[in-house]
């Protein structure tokens, strides 16, 4: 085979190459695809991608195996300086015989109190602690994830409502 004919079949094959992206594209496209904007189009397809690896679910109150502050339908009362630990139990998801990690979703929402500092530990391999406070400004919490492993919860009570400072704190789990 000479130069000139190798040449030619690399430029035949990134002309196929190309032909079957750009037909896979025009096919794949409706008509709200051309108001999308191109500099977020990919975080969507990105997050698409991934969601076929990840299925994410929302905490529950039957996710909670153990609470030193009860669980009342995933509501936590706690007296001031009185630690509360949650255990979230571990959760693994089965699709067609394949496991499929699972990442959970969980916001805590302050009810009564005006500052309840949170520790999130992450079970297993990998884990990690988020901490940061619940205050009166900013009530709810962020998205937090809970891997498939489980976690360790630990809220405590650091300054009571003023207004009523005998009256416990309270925290909730916000279920979307």
């Amino acid at each position: 085979m000479s130069g000139s004919s190798k040449i030619a079949i690399v430029i035949l094959v990134i002309l196929g190459v190309l032909f079957v992206v750009s037909m896979t594209v025009g096919l794949t496209k409706d008509d709200d695809s051309e108001k999308a904007d191109p500099e977020t189009d990919w975080i969507q397809r990105s997050k698409s991608a991934l969601s076929s690896l990840f299925t994410e679910e929302t905490v529950q109150a039957k996710d909670i195996v153990a609470s030193s502050c009860g669980n009342n339908g995933g509501l936590f009362v706690f007296s001031s300086g009185a630690p509360c630990e949650i255990t979230i139990r571990s959760h693994r998801a089965y699709i067609l015989t394949y496991e499929r990690p699972t990442v959970r979703s969980l916001k805590l929402v302050l009810d009564r109190g005006h500052k309840v500092n949170v520790v999130l530990e992450s079970r297993g391999k990998g884990g990690l602690t988020a901490k940061f406070p619940l205050r009166t400004e900013m009530k709810e919490s962020r998205g937090l994830q809970v891997r498939e492993d489980g976690a360790v919860l630990h809220l405590t009570c650091n300054e009571p409502d003023p207004l009523f400072p005998i009256l416990p704190c309270q925290v909730r789990l916000k279920v979307q």
